[in-house]
């Protein structure tokens, strides 16, 4: 929009409220514990990921977004999440977004991630429907060792493998 005061008496105002919609839906985007929304920034998000603990279940958000990190309701897409550096770890299963707000809450419950060191979440695409969203990786995450409860032993020629419960 362009305003000119061809009169030269410097005249001033201001608009009403204009509304700004979300783009085309293009990509997911994964929010953990101590981060939030926000659409239009480099990454979609803003806040620092709080610390897991190894075995205790926690919450992330999946979300569909435009190109600038909005997201868009009425975009429906079945969306996965896991932890690709736990390889004892369990995922939630694939769930559709709610296409109301835009997003989908999954839980990693009790025991979903086991290997204490810094991970991150990918979220992808799985419905194999067209459009195809690009998947998005998490910001990275502590994964702290729960208290200890068992000795593991480990005799010359075995190695350790952290995150195996062994059962």
């Amino acid at each position: 929009m362009n305003a000119e005061d061809t009169n030269l008496l410097l005249l001033t105002g201001v608009s009403g409220n204009v509304t700004v919609n979300p783009g085309m839906a293009q990509k997911l985007l994964v929010i953990l514990e101590g981060e939030d929304f926000l659409g239009g920034s480099a990454t979609g998000k803003t806040g620092t990921p709080i610390k897991q603990t190894a075995g205790a279940y926690f919450s992330v958000t999946g979300a569909i977004c435009d190109a600038y990190w909005n997201r868009k309701p009425g975009s429906p897409v079945v969306m996965k999440v896991y932890a690709p550096l736990d390889a004892y770890g369990t995922s939630p299963s694939s769930a559709a977004v709610d296409t109301v707000s835009g997003t989908k809450i999954f839980t990693f419950d009790t025991g979903a991630l086991r290997y204490a060191a810094t991970q991150y979440i990918r979220i992808e695409d799985v419905d194999n429907q067209s459009p195809l969203y690009w998947a998005n990786n998490s910001s990275t995450f502590t994964v702290k060792s729960d208290a200890a409860y068992r000795l593991q032993l480990v005799l010359p020629g075995q190695t350790a493998a952290a995150g195996f419960s062994g059962r």
